[in-house]
């Protein structure tokens, strides 16, 4: 049988509906089955509305008439015959044994948990550090020495150089022995390694060359310039 209901659907007419729900939000899908507007019916299988059907016309079925019964004779009732009085069993007492008092039954203490003792820890034993050895100072680099050429007629302390290159090439000059700090033994190895010249053996004064020029031998060999703070430049070999 039919059940009326309301129901929503996504169109504006029921015709061209795609799904039946039961809010009015559109969210909640209706349940399988057959709906109509008494126009059309249609069915929805899993939110899909299948095409419509139009709804047919019902037959008018006529109301059954109930025949008029016929009365029937009624036989009179028969007269029950007299019944004798059922006999009143006498009562029995059945004695009933009394019930037994309940024994107790002793219960056994239960004994108190006792929290097991813990065992004693033996204190740690801090392992055995090894001593750090003291920090050793590098050993010094000696000072290193060797010779260089300088004009004597300079007047200046220390002795100073020539003012060009070829002036010191053809000049003799006196030998002068000069330090610096990073072993080097030719002018040519401070030269190359950066290192500038020393007066002294201890390394306290450096060599004023006054940016004049020195040489390396006696006679031809090298020139070379000193600068104001013993540093050597323009190396190169006598013509």
């Amino acid at each position: 049988m039919a059940t009326l209901g309301t129901y929503y659907y996504d169109s504006s007419s029921f015709t061209n509906a795609t799904t039946i729900y039961d809010d009015a939000d559109l969210t909640t899908i209706s349940q399988n089955g057959w709906y109509s507007d008494n126009t059309i019916v249609r069915q929805q299988i899993s939110g899909v509305l299948y095409a419509g059907q139009v709804c047919a016309t019902p037959t008018p079925v006529p109301t059954p008439t109930a025949p008029i019964p016929v009365p029937v004779p009624v036989a009179p009732s028969p007269v029950p015959s007299p019944v004798a009085p059922s006999p009143v069993p006498a009562p029995v007492v059945v004695p009933v044994a009394p019930s037994p008092s309940p024994v107790p039954v002793p219960v056994a203490p239960v004994p108190t948990p006792t929290a097991p003792v813990p065992a004693p820890t033996a204190p740690p034993v801090p392992a055995p550090t090894a001593p750090v050895p003291a920090p050793t100072a590098p050993t010094p680099t000696p000072p290193s020495s060797f010779t260089i050429w300088a004009n004597s007629s300079s007047g200046t302390n220390p002795l100073q150089g020539w003012s060009s290159s070829t002036a010191a090439c053809t000049g003799t000059g006196v030998p002068v022995t000069v330090y610096n700090s990073a072993g080097r033994t030719t002018p040519q190895q401070a030269y190359n390694s950066g290192n500038a010249l020393y007066v002294d053996s201890g390394l306290t004064t450096l060599y004023n060359g006054g940016n004049t020029y020195f040489k390396d031998a006696y006679s031809g060999g090298n020139y070379f310039q000193v600068g104001p703070s013993g540093f050597i430049f323009t190396f190169s070999a006598c013509p």
